[in-house]
């Protein structure tokens, strides 16, 4: 048993679980191994976003004239990275919304930039680096890097260009 915040040193992964999974206790290997092969069925049939109701019926009633800011968001870690990601979607508007293109743990890569690149994209990165090859491509296909170490300042950011999208008022 480990309770919060109690630190454990778990080996035998083929793949390293995903943020937020949760461990099973069972008696033998072969309940494990049977648990185990559903759970990796249920998964293959997924890399579907989990969408709640009330997202997909604003989704639906979104005009195709808004606005959308496309980006990509690469995380030191994956707690990182849902926090960002989950901070970067409640800043939707009826006007102009948040679209991740990608997202992923680790260093900024060339295929993010290429990406970028084809869906008119900016990256944001959190506590990670950028290779000097990479940053040269993204610089060499005006693709925006944007590095940052504290959270607020990649919301503050992306709420920027949000703004820059919106369509001016018109007052008579």
């Amino acid at each position: 048993e480990a309770l919060p915040s109690s630190p454990v040193r778990i080996t035998g992964f083929k793949t390293l679980p995903e943020f937020g999974d949760e461990f099973v206790s069972v008696k033998d290997e072969k309940t494990a191994r049977s648990m185990a092969s559903t759970s990796a069925s249920k998964s293959q049939l997924g890399g579907r976003i989990e969408v709640n109701s009330s997202e997909l019926i604003r989704i639906i009633n979104r005009s195709n004239k808004i606005n959308e800011l496309n980006l990509i968001v690469k995380a030191d870690v994956q707690g990182s990275l849902t926090s960002v990601i989950d901070s970067l979607k409640t800043m939707d508007t009826d006007e102009v919304a948040v679209r991740i293109v990608g997202s992923g743990v680790g260093m900024i890569g060339e295929n993010d930039i290429h990406l970028a690149h084809s869906s008119g994209a900016i990256v944001y990165g959190f506590n990670v680096t950028v290779s000097n090859s990479v940053k040269h491509l993204a610089s060499r296909d005006r693709v925006p890097i944007r590095v940052y170490k504290i959270i607020y300042e990649l919301i503050d950011d992306a709420k920027e260009e949000l703004v820059k999208l919106l369509p001016p008022e018109v007052i008579e």
